[in-house]
């Protein structure tokens, strides 16, 4: 009895801690040391591979600062299950059959599968494993299942590799190769660590200096595919934690960048100043040094004595393309010409032009090799372009599961479908259009994935049997033109980034930005980096004024981008009867009409405003005026212009953003009737309503209460089973 009553009562509490824990939030977990990398952080979600046999492939690449010291293992974890047990010699034993760990084509360990459930198995991997054996320096592993028991007994044989599973990978940090030959590298690498940089700028820049931040901020982006994360700082605000964090960029005139004093320049500085050659006051200078705060960092120098110097230097950044002086790591620029000069390949290259050879693909289930390509700057490939892949294969495969798919950057663009016909030719001749919106700036990833699979699942894996060729006389034909500008009227919102990335190089867009904002200045950096990425320009060269101090030929000399608070950008202020939604006189909050609602809003609660019109000073020209009433309101309306899941919600001319909530209208469609809506008051705003508490999900209570419903409903059971059997027990006998 007093057993029943005990496991009634754990029934009973596992079901309220049951309703308990639905309310209570799950805590993260723990991040991972420096030395490891969890299969999740290599992109690769749960990984299932099924018997007889499977395998499955993953490519890594590791930063170029990290010199592996030993040590290294792999931890995987995984989820094991079968159904056949057999007996032998007075004991039961379990098989499933083995499952073969590779590393850079190297067999690191044979597990045997005898146990079910959830398994953890260590691998010891040595150090001659760690070296790449791939033309692009990727790692690759390898995990093959062999369970050829399977073909005589259906055992069912599954194992579920976690992506929790991981690599421990101790290292050193060396320093890294500060060579301009490899721009933008060690900046970006394109590896398991997220490439970043952060961007220095004087305290009190000038307008060539923060044209010069921007034009790198749009160059990096244009260089990386918008794969780099770039963000801006003062020195005045640059804290030592940073400077040990990352790699820095400092751009700036050379008498505004104290800090060149603590770095290891190719070039002499002296009483702020290069020492340049006579003739040379106007050259750019672009120097990477290491860090002296981090071993593994690098600083890069986009410097002049002049303005214009400085300008010369970031737009030289911006192309990629960077010679050395006296040394690798020191660049002199002497002249930039702003009209493009493309750059030209040859329309036809075969792999073997490109330095590769033959490629066997002959793994049992899923490999890839990868070629590379480059494209210059400011160029893109026309709607002829294509991959005309030369391959062969073994004709015991089976092709309901076999094949290979081509992928450009990620993306699939063709596929082949392995057949008898293709089986008996060995030079199958395969052309695969090349889409452009699939091609880069720089270099290009191709890559050919084999599946490999045996017309019989129980053939024992045999590598003379199962093969895909792809010949080196594969060619890749990539005639190029010119990105090309369109229609520079402004419509709506709905089309943005357009016009403004319609100038390849960004030299018809200048920003138009406060003095002494540096929230709005970081927003106009954001913006520039989205822009140069989607221009796609061999250079690029954006412009920027303070708003104080431009001239109206200026104004109407460009497309114009205007960041900041209203009250603060005079030329905004001089536009405002244009704006779809106009500003009281002295106010930072929009007089919003024509809205299905109208709000107030007090001047100190956050909101943003994006404002799509033609500029009065030039109608030929636009501009987008980024605006907010506060710096975070700012901040909104560029984000909303830079983040994708923001971005495509835009519409219309005119846009309030909160946060993530985006409220569009379109000035120019007929107004709604009158009486809809309230007038915002310039007057009297109205008292901050106290925040309110934060709701729980809407799941929350109903989950609960039907657990602790459960939990009544099992513990009256019990009782009702546990009262009936004690009446059918017969009673005592009394002595």
């Amino acid at each position: 009895m007093k057993h029943r009553f005990f496991n009634v009562l754990l029934v009973f509490l596992f079901c309220f801690a049951l309703a308990g824990g639905v309310a209570q939030p799950v805590s993260a977990q723990a991040t991972a040391g420096e030395d490891v990398v969890t299969f999740f952080q290599l992109g690769e979600s749960e990984i299932e591979l099924s018997g007889p046999y499977d395998s499955q492939t993953i490519l890594f690449g590791l930063p170029s600062e990290w010199k592996l010291t030993g040590g290294a293992t792999l931890d995987l974890l995984m989820g094991v299950s079968f159904n056949v047990t057999f007996t032998g010699t007075g004991m039961s034993q379990a098989y499933g059959g083995t499952l073969t760990v590779s590393l850079n084509r190297h067999i690191v360990a044979i597990l045997p599968i005898n146990a079910t459930g959830e398994i953890a198995q260590r691998v010891a991997i040595p150090a001659y494993a760690l070296t790449s054996q791939r033309a692009d320096g990727r790692m690759e592993l390898v995990l093959s299942l062999e369970s050829g028991i399977d073909c005589d007994i259906s055992q069912n044989l599954n194992i579920i590799v976690h992506s929790s599973s991981q690599f421990t990978l101790p290292h050193e940090l060396s320093q890294p190769d500060t060579s301009l030959t490899k721009f933008p590298r060690p900046l970006y690498q394109d590896t398991i660590t997220e490439d970043s940089a952060l961007v220095v700028i004087p305290d009190n820049p000038n307008a060539a200096e923060m044209q010069s931040a921007l034009t790198v901020a749009a160059g990096l982006s244009n260089l990386t595919g918008g794969n780099i994360l770039l963000s801006m700082t003062t020195l005045g605000q640059l804290t030592a934690e940073q400077k040990a964090a990352g790699n820095l960029i400092l751009v700036g005139n050379t008498a505004s960048l104290p800090v060149l004093g603590e770095l290891t320049m190719p070039i002499t500085v002296s009483a702020g100043q290069f020492k340049l050659e006579a003739g040379g006051e106007n050259d750019g200078v672009v120097a990477m040094v290491h860090s002296p705060w981090s071993l593994s960092h690098v600083v890069l120098v986009v410097s002049g004595n002049t303005d214009e110097g400085t300008i010369k230097a970031a737009r030289a950044v911006s192309t990629g393309l960077l010679r050395p002086n006296t040394s690798p790591n020191l660049s002199i620029v002497k002249i930039v010409e702003t009209v493009p000069n493309p750059a030209t390949i040859p329309v036809d290259q075969t792999l073997a032009d490109l330095g590769y050879n033959r490629d066997m693909l002959e793994r049992l289930g899923v490999s890839t090799v990868s070629y590379t390509f480059y494209i210059p700057p400011g160029q893109t490939v026309s709607f002829d372009a294509f991959f005309e892949l030369v391959m062969g294969h073994s004709a015991l495969l089976n092709y309901e599961r076999s094949g290979l798919v081509v992928s450009l950057n990620g993306q699939p663009i063709g596929s082949v479908r392995f057949t008898d016909a293709t089986a008996a030719n060995p030079n199958n001749l395969i052309q695969i259009p090349i889409p452009p919106a699939a091609v880069l700036t720089g270099n290009n990833r191709l890559d050919v994935t084999a599946a490999l699979y045996p017309i019989y699942d129980c053939s024992a894996p045999n590598f003379d049997d199962l093969y895909a060729i792809v010949w080196p006389q594969s060619r890749l034909h990539l005639p190029l033109q010119p990105v090309q500008a369109g229609d520079v009227t402004a419509t709506s919102l709905d089309f943005y980034p357009a016009p403004f990335n319609y100038d390849p190089t960004l030299g018809n867009l200048a920003f138009i930005l406060p003095e002494n904002d540096l929230a709005a200045w970081r927003a106009a950096f954001n913006l520039a980096a989205f822009l140069g990425d989607r221009a796609g320009g061999s250079l690029l060269a954006p412009n920027a004024f303070f708003a104080s101090s431009v001239t109206d030929e200026e104004l109407a000399g460009y497309d114009l981008v205007m960041v900041g608070r209203p009250s603060q950008l005079p030329p905004v202020v001089a536009m405002n009867d244009s704006l779809p939604i106009p500003f009281a006189a002295g106010s930072d909050v929009a007089q919003e009409r024509d809205m299905q609602v109208i709000f107030r809003i007090p001047p100190e609660a956050p909101v943003g405003y994006i404002e799509l019109l033609s500029s009065p000073w030039n109608t030929d020209n636009n501009i987008l005026a980024v605006l907010g009433n506060t710096a975070q309101g700012v901040t909104w309306s560029a984000a909303a212009l830079v983040e994708a899941n923001l971005r495509s919600r835009l519409s219309g001319n005119f846009v309030a953003v909160t946060d993530q909530q985006m409220i569009t209208a379109d000035t120019r469609q007929t107004a709604l009737p009158s009486g809809v809506g309230v007038e915002t008051p310039p007057a009297e705003p109205a008292p901050v309503q106290p925040s309110a508490p934060v709701e729980r999900p809407f799941w929350v209570l109903p989950a609960a209460g039907i657990a602790a419903g459960l939990a009544v409903l099992i513990l009256v059971i019990v009782l009702i089973r546990n009262a009936a059997m004690q009446r059918k027990q017969p009673p005592k006998k009394t002595e």
